[in-house]
């Protein structure tokens, strides 16, 4: 099940069309640089990728070395 209802995702396609970041906004082409690796999350989440592409920005500076939701490094423990 999604987490944003048809009509919201319909909204917020909208306003992601009219969008124009100027040649100074460093994260919204950011945003779009990263398009295609928030696109392979939007297909398991229902996120839209660009939602997913703002929560990279606020959560981890667009770190890919960390964990989405909150910038943790990808580090696996190791059992002894």
């Amino acid at each position: 099940m999604p987490l944003l209802s048809p009509g919201l995702i319909h909204y917020y396609n909208g306003l992601w069309q009219t969008l124009r970041p100027e040649a100074g906004e460093r994260q919204a082409r950011q945003v779009i640089d990263g398009h295609r690796r928030y696109i392979a999350v939007q297909r398991v989440t229902g996120v839209p990728w660009y939602l997913v592409g703002i929560i990279h920005s606020l959560e981890s500076n667009f770190s890919f070395g960390g964990h989405l939701h909150n910038g943790d490094p990808l580090e696996r423990a190791t059992i002894n």
